[in-house]
């Protein structure tokens, strides 16, 4: 049956008996064998804006001028640096997920508390490979973390442990399909973050959903182990209970990010608005120079003062299996577009950032004696992010009035994956920002107080200097 709901206990003792399948080959030595991942350079005979390739993730190709610079994220680059890492758990709230998609299977995040160890052949438990896990027990809470069996994440609608996309939907499916499948396993797509896995959150069932479903999504997210956050979605309300739960993961050492939306407006939303959620818009494809740069704002992505970063539209991803559009990849659709398809780019960045930042510490390479964070924090990550971004200026061909620097149409800039963690250094990490008034759309008259917190923790001093205007892009 197409629409067939797949076993939990059967799927996920598969997931067990080919983790072993997550060795990357000679990848990243050598580009990924996805067959819808571009190949490492652009024929001249072929558009590089072709109707199957990844172009989003490349730096460069055959065609690109010296003087245009990457066409895409640069994600095939910053694989040289890290692939990701297992402890680097990608949090995705959305409507839900294919967890049998054969390029999301051996991604999803597994809750060791619920699941059985390990087995072999004889029926016997390996010992010490899989401690404190034990055999699944239906409407069990085994591992006592207030969750009745959320065996690889956690369904707010139905306020079960079956993350499962079960209204075919399709949208969380596809965020999961950019920012972390399966990759170099000769199927479907290459993820940004190869090796981090996934730990899927059914908050709605569509991406326009309640604050109420989001809110508990990011508490249990933060409180299973994620440490970045993908929403592309917007809520109905900007409820005291939702800003309360993303406070909550800026206190958790957790980044969460979310999609501007597509209404071509200066929205408001939720919670992109929100001061500890970085909020992502979208560029789209160009053919300037004869390659694919991404470097055009895309018409429906909104704009506005909490547009920080954009990242590519419209590329291949993972689709539900139903009626996807490539030939001969069913499981596929060559239209994740919008905001919703930028975001898990900007999320796949942040994962090889954190995950950069924890090769180093464990390698004695980033010294973290003394820190009373003993890891890289999430407002460094975001400092990284947007300024290692590329600014889209005016002589990048654009049709919309960007400007050198911060503007509203494009924030700090594209996404730039090899830049973002070669900025992972004791000597280039930037310093700590975190300004927390006023609110969005507060009244301001008369003396306002404008709290903050500034910090470079991996400096002997630093100074700092707060400025202020009228407008959301003040000339002075």
């Amino acid at each position: 049956m197409q629409n067939a709901r797949p076993s939990r206990f059967v799927l996920f003792a598969v997931i067990a008996l080919v983790a072993g399948s997550l060795a990357l080959a000679s990848f990243p030595t050598t580009p990924p064998n996805d067959p819808l991942y571009a190949p490492a350079t652009c024929p001249p005979s072929t558009s590089c804006n072709g109707p199957t390739g990844q172009w989003n993730l490349l730096s460069t190709n055959d065609n690109v001028p010296t003087t245009t610079g990457a066409s895409g994220i640069s994600a095939d680059l910053a694989w040289q640096v890290t692939t990701g890492r297992p402890d680097t758990i990608i949090g995705v709230l959305d409507s839900g997920v294919d967890y049998d998609h054969e390029d999301l299977r051996n991604k999803v995040w597994l809750n060791c508390g619920e699941l059985p160890a390990p087995e072999q052949a004889n029926g016997q438990t390996v010992a010490g490979s899989s401690p404190g896990c034990r055999e699944p027990t239906m409407v069990y809470d085994l591992n006592g973390d207030g969750y009745v069996d959320d065996l690889s994440g956690w369904d707010t609608v139905n306020d079960d442990g079956d993350e499962f996309d079960d209204r075919f939907f399709g949208h969380g499916t596809g965020r999961a399909g950019i920012v972390a499948p399966e990759t170099n396993n000769a199927l479907g797509v290459a993820g940004i973050c190869p090796r981090c896995p996934l730990m899927n959150v059914r908050i709605d069932y569509t991406y326009v959903c309640s604050s109420a479903g989001v809110a508990k999504g990011a508490i249990f997210a933060v409180d299973h182990g994620a440490r970045v956050i993908n929403m592309s979605l917007g809520c109905t309300t900007a409820s005291r209970m939702l800003r309360g739960a993303f406070e909550y993961a800026r206190r958790n050492n957790v980044l969460a990010f979310d999609a501007m939306a597509n209404e071509f407006s200066f929205h408001q939303n939720v919670p992109a608005i929100f001061h500890h959620v970085v909020g992502v818009g979208a560029v789209t494809a160009n053919s300037r120079n004869g390659t694919t740069t991404w470097l055009q704002k895309a018409n429906f992505s909104n704009f506005g003062a909490h547009v920080q970063l954009v990242g590519p539209t419209d590329m291949p991803g993972a689709g539900m299996g139903l009626s996807g559009d490539l030939p001969n990849h069913s499981a596929y659709s060559q239209t994740q577009s919008g905001t919703s398809s930028s975001t898990p780019h900007a999320v796949g960045v942040a994962a090889l950032v954190f995950s950069r930042a924890r090769d180093l510490i464990e390698g004695s390479m980033l010294p973290v004696g003394g820190l009373a964070l003993q890891d890289i924090s999430t407002e460094e990550v975001r400092q990284i992010l947007e300024r290692s971004a590329q600014d889209i200026t005016p002589t990048d061909g654009t049709s919309y009035a960007v400007s050198t620097g911060w503007d509203k149409w494009t924030g700090y800039g594209r996404l730039n994956a090899k830049a973002a963690v070669d900025m992972v250094s004791a000597t280039t990490i930037p310093p700590e920002a975190d300004l927390t008034a006023p609110e969005w759309y507060a009244l301001v008259d008369g003396m306002v107080t404008v709290p903050f917190y500034a910090n470079a923790r991996w400096a002997s001093t630093f100074g700092y200097t707060l400025e202020f205007a009228a407008g959301v892009e003040p000339t002075s």
